[in-house]
């Protein structure tokens, strides 16, 4: 495999300076644990995967659950928005990079998963991508070392993703599914767009369409695999890119979820 993957959206989606970098971070999830003592382990985050100025606080809300526990390891699925995926796109790097250092990737992992029908190894779809790299150094910072398995998940039917995920995914290990809501719409549209969104979503439906989650498919198939795992579903946040100052007629809307057993 190929040493790292550069970062490709820092100075962009998020800061490019580790100082920076460490100081917002250090403002939305402080090194002490916020949880209390048994408090439940989360199996899994509905995370959104925009611009740190838009989506980073609202991240962050899940992220903060994480704190207190351990994870042998990290799926991390989203969708591709620069390069088409048929099935699943695994990368053929060792790690990824951001200006916090070094993620290591769960290349045993991989090459199990490459094997199967719907998947490939293909670095072009991943080299640009921001949704997953976004998510990064939240993992940094509360996970340092613990390996992912970056999954770009394009055109598959939910049940063959749920059941490659029942596979996969043990109960040691941290399920991350990175999606943004509604695009586009002025805002009280897309607010009771995104509302009907989160209503599927905690009732647990497979069924969202792309124009309603841009991370429809991996978000269908985790939800049918949680449904099939008799995992719950908790709303932790919600929000719109017009809150944090964005254009009020072409709103994003972003929403943060945690799986629970």
């Amino acid at each position: 495999m190929i040493a790292s993957r550069p970062p490709a959206v820092a100075g962009q989606f998020y800061s490019d300076d580790a100082d920076v970098l460490n100081r917002q971070m250090r403002s939305w999830l402080p090194l002490q644990p916020t949880t209390e003592k048994g408090a439940r382990r989360p199996r899994g985050l509905i995370v959104p995967h925009a611009g740190y100025l838009y989506s980073g606080a609202t991240a962050a809300k899940a992220f903060r659950h994480l704190q207190g526990h351990n994870y042998r390891r990290i799926f991390l699925l989203g969708p591709p928005h620069r390069v088409p995926v048929e099935g699943i796109a695994l990368p053929h790097w060792q790690q990824f990079s951001t200006p916090l250092g070094e993620v290591p990737l769960d290349t045993e992992c991989i090459e199990k998963l490459a094997r199967l029908g719907d998947v490939r190894l293909r670095n072009t779809p991943h080299a640009r991508e921001h949704c997953l790299e976004v998510q990064l150094p939240f993992l940094q910072w509360l996970m340092p070392g613990v390996p992912v398995v970056p999954m770009l998940v394009g055109d598959i039917a939910p049940q063959a993703l749920a059941e490659l995920l029942t596979n996969f995914v043990e109960e040691e290990d941290l399920l991350l599914i990175s999606t943004d809501l509604s695009h586009f719409h002025p805002l009280a549209e897309a607010q009771q767009r995104d509302n009907a969104t989160v209503a599927k979503i905690l009732r647990l439906e497979a069924q969202i369409d792309p124009n309603e989650a841009c991370g429809a498919s991996p978000l269908n198939g985790a939800l049918l695999f949680a449904r099939e795992r008799g995992y719950k579903v908790s709303l932790l946040a919600q929000t719109t890119s017009a809150e944090a100052g964005g254009d009020t007629e072409r709103v994003v809307g972003y929403a943060a979820f945690a799986l629970y057993h």
